[in-house]
């Protein structure tokens, strides 16, 4: 009965046309288009690693990874304004995604300038 009252509020929300659902919906389609973006710039940058191509920090492939951390962390912006301006109620499943993008957003923030000093250090 619970997953059902749950349900009917995602559907709700959904079908509404009110200025926070399309706030939303900007919110996961910048999310998902950031986190392609991310998996096709890993992607070609392991596959530089692997055949040892030499590489700086500052190469096509980071920078087209980075956009989509950047792109997602606007995603996660949005999300983190909804939910404190109380747009979005605490109760309603899709707070779940957002606080995902939250922590994902923050590994990101620390895994960047990592990723600079491993590649000044080892190349």
């Amino acid at each position: 009965m619970l997953y059902c009252k749950r349900l009917s509020k995602v559907t709700v929300s959904i079908h509404s046309k009110d200025n926070v659902t399309k706030k939303i919906l900007l919110m996961l389609c910048l999310a998902c288009a950031g986190s392609f973006l991310q998996i096709v710039g890993v992607s070609w940058d392991v596959t530089s690693h692997l055949v040892k191509t030499p590489e700086t920090f500052f190469t096509p492939s980071h920078v087209l990874l980075y956009s989509g951390i950047g792109v997602l962390i606007v995603a996660t912006l949005i999300g983190a304004i909804l939910i404190l301006n109380g747009k979005i109620d605490k109760t309603n499943p899709i707070i779940t995604p957002f606080r995902l993008f939250i922590i994902g957003s923050i590994f990101a923030a620390v895994a960047g300038p990592s990723d600079y000093a491993w590649h000044k250090i080892f190349g």
